[in-house]
Order: structure tokens, then sequence, then C-alpha cells
């Protein structure tokens, strides 16, 4: 879950580097800005997709251990990726919608 969790930091910081790059006339020209959001959208799609069948193995793990010692099979861990999930989804649509309309 951790490097889940690390991926989606990096997706942030390689999206903010990109904008910086936009913004910053180079030696080569100008940047293209349309390849840095296909780039965002491949690793938005990736990390969510790598993030659900995680929590699904997270979620059966930690059901074996509640059988064992009584407790919740629910973790902090596990809602917060569930939450870090929702605004891949979210980032995910909003990038999808903003394209065609």
């Amino acid at each position: 879950m951790e490097g889940v969790m690390s991926y989606s930091e990096m997706t942030l910081t390689i999206l903010k580097f990109f904008e910086f790059l936009q913004e910053s006339q180079g030696p080569l020209g100008k940047f293209h800005g349309q390849r840095a959001q296909y780039l965002g959208l491949v690793l938005i799609s990736l990390g969510t997709l790598i993030l659900i069948p995680a929590i699904f193995q997270n979620h059966g793990q930690m059901k074996r251990l509640a059988i064992l010692d009584g407790k919740s099979s629910w973790s902090l861990s596990q809602v917060v990726a569930i939450l870090v999930g929702g605004f891949g989804l979210f980032a995910f649509a909003s990038s999808v919608f903003r394209w065609f309309f």
C-alpha cells in the first residue's frame, strides 16, 4: 500500500514539473503541454488501476487476520487508499471531461 501511495505522490510531482515547463521558455522553444496532459492521464489511470487490486488484496489479508484476533477487518491505510483511488477516478474523469467539453 505504501508503494502505491508514493506512486501517487510521484505522479503529482511529475505533473507539477510539466506545469513549470509549460510556463518557461527553454532553449528549444515553447514546451508542448498536450503531451504533458497525455502523460498525466496515463500516470493517473495507471496508479488508480494498480491501487484497486491492491485494496482488494489488502482487505482479503485483513479479513484473514480478523478471524485470528477478532478485530475489525478494516484499517486506516485501506480507507486512505480508497479515498486516493476515488480522487484518482475523479481526476481522470475531470481531465477527460475537460477535453471533450
